[in-house]
């Protein structure tokens, strides 16, 4: 009896459709507002419909654990030929019914009916490292994904409908489990599928050239870290003084080129570049701070949107994002790019009117483009190459291979577009694109590639600069406009609001139906105005055309550079020198704060009725608000400048954020594998609440920094040494220039 008991097996519901399209489960690289928008609450309304079907038939289940496992023992026999796995499998029922240890073990691995299922709670995981760890002289345990009622599960897709974790002999392929499973399957009339995250570690042609790569760039690190302990306790033959000391850098002239080239990867020398908190007159101080604050709320951003692949209760999820006005701080993290494109057209303007100022108003131009690429190439192949290969290799569990498969495969297609800086433009469907958040880089190239013309102008035609630069502003803001209109666009946050207040007031379901918005059910197929033919046979649905169209592409986005531009003009222009009165500060500051708060909270009031915005109202959202943005930045630094930034300026020129805000840029490229390997790696679903995602937020924020320091000194600041070389600059000081956009500019000298 006992054993009867223990074997709480698994308990199934019928599923009303069940040939439900397959789907991706983890929507990696889906994390723009809109397309994010679509995939969560299309998975949400989902796994409603089958839950009021789990709860509906599960009340009338009178089927035992015990007839289930024996209808299996004993319909398997005939759908089996004679195998390991069947012999495997018989002899573990047997022990079952014996109440071996072991075997209570496996089926207490199993996935079970779990509470929460009126709140999408229907993916039950089972103990993916009790079933793997219980072995014996005669079983070994293997872990499945039994998927009845939804796609085929695979390395790259998991179905939807109920999912069980269900633990078989390691002698049992994929087919096999099926088949074991198949009684159930006939039981409930619905199809199973069977997929085990559990397989054999190999080894790609890739994956050894990442670790060839990896391993010498470590060398070289060691190496030239050595050197530097050598030449720091070299003592003079002509005294016992050493020849360096704290300050060793200002004897580096006397150096070798080679001697340079080995010292660029000394982790001593890096470290103390990124640690040095020197603020030297001219400098623009609360840069640091904005960059910082910045990508963390970028990765906050991300952790909240990433993690709701992750959760056992989406309805709560759902719930809290139309309920709680604070929350419009996460789902408007998208602003703070725009804070970044800001910086990037501030510093090149800044430092490229300085450096034209010493060659009487020219540039070198292909050397400025060269010196751009090289100092945020290596570093961004480096992670792209490490996340497409490795990456997989850095976890295990239940979920983990299709969370690292979804890294590999757009990469062994389009790598050579992030390389190129298209990857923006090409693939037409920006969720087949390798490293997703890369466009921001691209975008930020392509802007870079503009601005030797308008270094040009205004620097030469101040006046022409001006309007040239306002009417870039006015055409974005246009362009903005115009696609929001005729694509009937709405801004990212209500898209997503929308969905969710559906799926957040759907805690009752009738007749298994659940009620989408209009603005779902009318998602016409709509050619869009960038995709390619093959792409737009059926056309993009709406939320496509926002991330392809109205989020990632130049034209739209390139407004808050502009005014990045105009901002580092200015500031060149009075040599950092901005007079102001109290009366015009206080004005400036109050039209700021409230401009910053409207864009960000002025929405609530349509996303917690679950409304759409009009379509003009909406259009001219789009159009002005990053541009608006752009302007409260604008001011933020320039009062800073004139000595009216208050606690703002004094906390953003914290020298305490300086080393941080120079691992901005590799903390960008290293935050999303972070974040999934954090919620990839887990054994069952996380439980959402926000105390929950705020500690998980905080670690990731510590680790990303972690992982992006050590990137930062195996390859980015060995790199920005190197140029200096290649570029005549290795007999200067280093210059602590170094984070995510701008920052990485082409150097003093051209």
């Amino acid at each position: 009896m006992l054993p009867r008991l223990c074997a709480i097996a698994v308990l199934l519901a019928v599923i009303p459709d069940s040939q439900q399209q397959r789907h991706d489960f983890f929507p990696v690289h889906s994390h723009n507002p809109a397309a994010f928008a679509e995939t969560f609450a299309h998975e949400l309304r989902q796994q409603l419909k089958t839950s009021q079907s789990v709860v509906e038939n599960f009340a009338g289940t009178q089927t035992t654990v015990t007839d289930l496992l024996g209808q299996i023992r004993d319909e398997s026999a005939y759908r089996l030929n004679v195998s390991a796995c069947q012999i495997s499998f018989r002899k573990f029922l047997a022990d079952l019914a014996m109440g071996k240890k072991y075997a209570i073990l496996v089926v207490d691995s199993w996935g079970k009916l779990e509470s929460g299922i009126a709140l999408a709670n229907i993916q039950w995981m089972g103990r993916y490292y009790e079933c793997i760890n219980t072995r014996t002289t005669q079983f070994s345990g293997k872990y499945f994904i039994a998927s009845f009622g939804g796609a085929t599960p695979s390395a790259s897709t998991l179905g939807l409908g109920l999912w069980v974790g269900v633990c078989l002999p390691d002698t049992c392929s994929s087919d096999e489990a099926e088949q074991i499973l198949q009684p159930l399957s006939e039981i409930l009339n619905l199809p199973v599928d069977a997929y085990s995250p559990v397989q054999p570690t190999t080894y790609t042609a890739v994956d050894i050239l990442a670790l060839i790569i990896a391993s010498l760039l470590g060398c070289f690190v060691i190496i030239g870290t050595a050197y530097e302990l050598y030449l720091t306790h070299k003592v003079p033959p002509e005294g016992g003084h050493h020849r360096f000391g704290m300050n060793h850098e200002l004897s580096l002239s006397s150096l070798s080129v080679l001697s340079s080239v080995t010292l660029s990867f000394s982790f001593i020398k890096n470290t103390r570049t990124i640690l040095d908190t020197t603020q030297k007159e001219g400098s623009i101080n609360v840069l640091h701070g904005l960059r910082f604050f910045s990508i963390t709320w970028i990765i906050l951003g991300h952790t909240f949107e990433f993690g709701t692949s992750f959760v056992d209760n989406g309805v709560d999820a759902a719930t809290v994002y139309v309920t709680d006005w604070t929350f419009q701080g996460v789902a408007n993290a998208t602003f703070s790019v725009d804070t970044f494109f800001f910086l990037s057209g501030l510093l090149a303007t800044y430092l490229g009117l300085k450096e034209m100022r010493k060659r009487d108003g020219n540039l070198n131009v292909p050397v400025m483009y060269a010196y751009r690429y090289l100092r945020l190439t290596p570093a961004y192949a480096f992670c792209i190459l490490i996340t497409s290969s490795l990456y997989s290799k850095f976890g295990n569990g239940p979920i983990w291979p299709t969370t690292a498969e979804s890294f590999r495969e757009p990469c062994e297609t389009y790598w050579w577009t992030n390389l190129l800086y298209i990857n923006n433009m090409y693939p037409a469907k920006l969720s087949d694109e390798c490293f997703a958040w890369g466009w921001y880089l691209a975008n930020d190239m392509q802007f870079f590639l503009v601005l030797p013309l308008l270094l040009y102008l205004i620097y030469r035609k101040p006046a022409w600069g001006i309007v040239v630069l306002n009417l870039g502003v006015v055409l974005c803001m246009v362009a903005n406009g115009v696609i929001s209109s005729h694509y009937n666009q709405q801004p990212g946050v209500a898209i997503l609001g929308s969905f969710l207040y559906s799926a957040a007031q759907a805690t009752s379901v009738q007749e298994g139906n659940f009620v989408a918005s209009s603005y779902l059910s009318n998602d016409t197929h709509t050619p869009s105005p960038t995709s390619t033919t093959e792409a737009t046979q059926q056309g993009p649905s709406r939320s496509d055309i926002f991330w392809s169209d109205a989020y990632a592409k130049p034209w739209c986005r390139m407004g808050v550079y502009f005014i990045g531009v105009m901002t580092g003009y200015i500031l060149r222009r009075t040599q950092n020198k901005i007079q102001m009165n109290r009366i015009v500060a206080l004005i400036g500051w109050m039209s700021a704060f409230s401009v910053a708060l409207a864009i960000v909270y002025g929405l609530f009031g349509y996303i917690e009725n679950g409304q759409y915005l009009p379509v003009t109202l909406a259009a001219f959202y789009n159009a002005v608000t990053r541009p608006a943005w752009g302007l409260c930045l604008m001011w933020l630094v320039l009062a800073s400048v004139a000595g009216y930034g208050g606690p703002i300026s004094g906390l953003l020129s914290w020298k305490a954020l300086i080393p941080l805000s120079r691992l901005t840029y590799c903390t960008y490229l290293v935050h999303p594998p972070v974040i999934y390997w954090v919620y990839g790696i887990m054994e069952t679903k996380l439980h959402f609440s926000i105390p929950m995602i705020a500690v998980i937020y905080s670690g990731i924020v510590i680790f990303s920094f972690g992982v992006a320091y050590v990137v930062a000194v195996l390859i980015e600041f060995p790199v920005l040494e190197l140029m200096k070389i290649i570029f005549g600059r290795s007999r200067a000081k280093a210059t602590p220039n170094t984070t995510i956009s701008a920052e990485q500019h082409y150097g003093d000298k051209l």
